[in-house]
């Protein structure tokens, strides 16, 4: 991936940003006054879907294709797959807000699912080329298999959908499911990934293999603390109880990371991209 290719899928991600952003307000203007020429959940269906392929899912492929440019490690083919899931994110845009849940809609969301399939097969099949030193590297992998884990939630979230077969508990875990573990897995530890990936070249870095075990262990478990609503087994609530132990751990570990960092972090980059990233 050249620069102006990375450029411009870099201002495609802001430019959906910006649609993600309209598309909420008109929401949010929708519950006060009327405007009925828009159902107001097919908006919400499309803006969330959007919101997920078209901004975040976009932007991460961008940046660990670029990675990988970094890496010397780069095939055509993920300039294709950035596309193809552009092609899917506006799909579900539109089809989304026209029909809701439907054929077209469902199509589009099942094409997206390949799509970061594909995506997940060539990002580990190139992950292959790189140390398994490198501090990243688990990162992405662990990355990749829980967005492909997240699927689960979606497809049997539109079987329900398709046959008109609507549990609400198993409605409500489904999406559940599916947003923990991109929330959780996909968008954490891919951004996690990416800012290792930066800090490995401070002469301050000091990596803790601990800090990838505890996030990773946590993951799984932490689902139940988005169903604790579903009356449980008193057991089942000791996973959630672990995974924040585990999550706690690895908040502590990476905050001793940043705080050792701190001094050249601030030196090295600006304000504007510390405010970016929260620092």
């Amino acid at each position: 991936m050249n620069k102006n290719k990375l450029s411009l899928f870099v201002k495609i991600g802001i430019f959906n940003l910006t649609i993600v952003a309209m598309i909420g307000t008109l929401m949010r203007y929708k519950i006060g006054f009327d405007f009925p020429y828009l159902d107001q959940k097919y908006l919400l269906h499309g803006h969330s879907h959007f919101a997920f392929a078209g901004w975040v899912t976009h932007i991460l492929f961008t940046l660990l294709v670029a990675f990988l440019n970094q890496q010397n490690i780069y095939k055509k083919m993920y300039d294709k797959l950035i596309w193809a899931n552009l092609l899917c994110a506006y799909g579900m845009l539109i089809s989304f807000i026209i029909q809701g849940y439907g054929g077209i809609s469902i199509g589009f969301s099942s094409a997206s699912i390949i799509v970061n399939f594909i995506f997940a097969f060539q990002y580990f099949d190139s992950l292959r080329s790189m140390p398994d030193s490198h501090p990243s590297k688990n990162w992405f992998k662990a990355a990749l298999i829980f967005n492909v884990l997240s699927s689960i939630g979606t497809f049997y979230l539109a079987y329900m959908m398709a046959t008109n077969n609507i549990n609400q508990h198993a409605y409500l875990g489904s999406v559940y499911f599916y947003l923990h573990f991109q929330y959780s897995g996909w968008f954490f530890f891919a951004i996690i990934g990416l800012l290792l990936s930066k800090l490995k070249y401070f002469y301050s870095f000091s990596y803790n293999p601990n800090l990838f075990k505890f996030f990773f262990a946590a993951c799984i478990p932490a689902y139940f603390l988005s169903i604790l609503w579903a009356h449980l087994p008193w057991y089942i609530y000791i996973f959630p109880v672990i995974a924040v132990i585990l999550q706690l751990m690895g908040i502590s570990i990476l905050l001793k990371l940043l705080k050792k960092m701190w001094p050249e972090i601030k030196e090295k980059w600006s304000y504007h991209i510390r405010l970016l990233l929260g620092l």
